[in-house]
């Protein structure tokens, strides 16, 4: 079998959540590439690998990846769309119901997506009334929708994106992320980012996958380099 070539990643010192050097290697699947490449005979070669290897944080317990593949690279040219897949439609249109429930004047309420994909929740949260911007940095996602009614910010969230959203649109009543806060490298610059957009009395709901689950089903499967944030309670 012809060996693949190593592609670029940074190896992460410290923990990306508390900072602490006090980490520990729990799993090491050794080299192995990206996760969802469906790749054509003739790409075979040209595809590379990456270590990934899991630590876990003895300050705060946070379970991470332990090297950085880039984000261009790993979103770049993004193989997952949210609307294909039945169970997340239902799932983000129930959501979205859930959240524009919660405001006594949905039309009045201002909400913002991390990690926006295909527009799946942003879709009936706009059908519901809601003003909603979303967040999107996979640009062959983000050139596929074919709604024009929203609005989808074609970059990474950070706190620069978060402070011109807020010039042109306002302080947001709701923040929400649905599993993008296990995809994020730079912890400090999202939730800066959160602080900056966040109305104070508003509310910041996210979805994240958990460790605690991973462990009971044995779910293996779920570790890769796109996952690179494992929480617990």
């Amino acid at each position: 079998m012809t060996q693949k070539s190593m592609g670029i990643y940074k190896r992460q010192e410290c923990c990306r959540l508390c900072q602490s050097n006090d980490l520990t290697k729990i799993l090491d699947f050794g080299n192995v590439p990206l996760a969802g490449g469906f790749l054509r005979n003739d790409q075979f070669l040209e595809e590379k690998v990456y270590p990934l290897a899991l630590r876990f944080c003895r300050n705060c317990t946070l379970v991470q990846v332990q090297d950085t593949v880039s984000a261009e690279t790993l979103f770049g040219n993004y193989f997952y769309f949210s609307s294909s897949i039945q169970t997340l439609v239902n799932h983000f249109t129930e959501f979205a119901k859930e959240i524009a429930a919660y405001f006594s004047t949905p039309s009045e309420a201002f909400v913002v997506e991390i990690g926006s994909n295909d527009g799946v929740f942003l879709r009936p949260l706009t059908d519901l009334g809601v003003r909603c911007v979303g967040v999107e940095p996979a640009s062959n996602v983000v050139a596929s929708m074919d709604s024009p009614g929203l609005h989808v910010i074609n970059e990474f969230f950070t706190e620069d994106v978060a402070r011109r959203i807020r010039e042109e649109h306002g302080l947001a009543d709701m923040i929400v992320s649905s599993y993008t806060l296990a995809h994020v490298d730079d912890m400090t610059s999202v939730l800066n980012g959160v602080k900056a957009l966040l109305k104070k009395d508003g509310r910041f709901v996210f979805e994240v996958y958990y460790l605690g689950a991973l462990i009971d089903e044995l779910q293996y499967d779920m570790v890769y380099h796109e996952h690179v944030h494992y929480y617990s309670m």
